[in-house]
């Protein structure tokens, strides 16, 4: 996609059986809804750093393995389902990041998630990670302030810590995790706690 294209419509290469390479230029700032989203033999692709949005499930079911960020990435969203059912193995999230919608990364063989010391992520969206093979720790950033429902659900975390400035903790966020152990919550959490590797909210 040369630098000139500034858009793309909606399912611009949607089920696209044959494509199994595709080169984004720096002149999109959007990757619209569904637009690789069954493109099976599509397995890497690297997010140029003009992108600003991901959109709806515009890479669902697509045949990824490997999802790279460029340098001084200015991505802020992944929407829903936008990395839904693909086989990405492990991503390492720009700073510049500020949500991940619920189910982007749903039914991925994650096995890790990772985070610079500056992220902006605020925002993980419900079902965002469920059914991930994530295992042992994930280090969730410090600007984090909502975990929506189901966020970690069925995967193979063993201990988390909740930052202080999450807010919101929804519904079963951790459900399902049958090695987890130990949820630990930062000090200066307004809003939870954690008594002996348990969480709970700071009203009971």
């Amino acid at each position: 996609i040369p630098d000139s294209v500034v858009s793309l419509g909606e399912y611009a290469f949607a089920s696209n059986i044959e494509l199994s390479s595709v080169f984004i230029g720096n002149g999109l700032i959007e990757i619209p809804s569904y637009a690789f989203t069954e493109c099976v033999l599509l397995t890497e692709i690297e997010i140029p750093s003009g992108i600003v949005s991901i959109g709806y499930s515009a890479f669902l079911r697509s045949g990824l393995t490997k999802v790279t960020f460029a340098e001084n990435s200015n991505l802020v969203s992944i929407s829903e389902f936008a990395f839904s059912n693909c086989k990405i193995a492990e991503i390492a999230f720009p700073d510049s990041l500020v949500e991940i919608g619920g189910y982007a990364f749903r039914h991925n063989p994650l096995a890790n998630i990772s985070f610079g010391e500056n992220s902006n992520l605020r925002v993980i969206g419900a079902s965002a990670f469920e059914s991930c093979n994530l295992h042992k720790e994930v280090s969730l950033p410090s600007k984090l302030e909502v975990i929506g429902d189901f966020a970690f659900a069925f995967t193979s975390l063993e201990a988390v810590t909740i930052p202080a400035s999450v807010t919101e903790i929804g519904t079963g966020v951790f459900g399902g995790c049958t090695s987890l152990t130990t949820i630990e919550v930062e000090t200066m959490n307004t809003q939870y706690k954690s008594i002996n590797g348990v969480l709970f909210n700071n009203n009971g």
